[in-house]
């Protein structure tokens, strides 16, 4: 079997998996438990959720040709990410809170980053 097929029968495994499975959060009485619930919760306290979700669509859907990825780039913006939730949520910084209130802000900035840092070659796809 190629690998490629497998990628694609674990994607859609995964994909249906999760699907189901957001149901039964979904018809329970309480809030904020479904798979999109805890993302957005989250994401609005956390600025590496929607920067690493935008590096992942600029990864997925913005593929370049005859450019030669350089993930390793990713690595250290990450880190800052990272750095900066936690000086955020350690120290209470006020600006970082409010910025945190636009999680899409991080999401797009992200999207340049997976695009420019991480790309895919368009010439070996079918």
């Amino acid at each position: 079997m190629h690998w490629r097929k497998i990628t694609k029968i674990l994607l859609v495994v995964v994909a249906v998996t999760l699907i189901v499975y957001d149901f039964f959060p979904f018809f329970n009485p309480d809030r904020g438990d479904t798979i999109s619930e805890v993302i957005l919760y989250y994401s609005l306290h956390l600025f590496s959720l929607p920067l690493a979700f935008g590096v992942l669509c600029g990864h997925f859907f913005f593929p370049r040709d005859g450019v030669k990825p350089k993930p390793y780039v990713t690595l250290p913006i990450a880190a800052m990410s990272i750095t900066i939730d936690v000086l955020t949520h350690t120290y209470n910084v006020e600006i970082l809170e409010k910025a945190q209130t636009y999680p899409f802000i991080w999401f797009l900035v992200g999207i340049p980053v997976g695009a420019l840092f991480w790309t895919q070659s368009k010439e070996d796809k079918i």
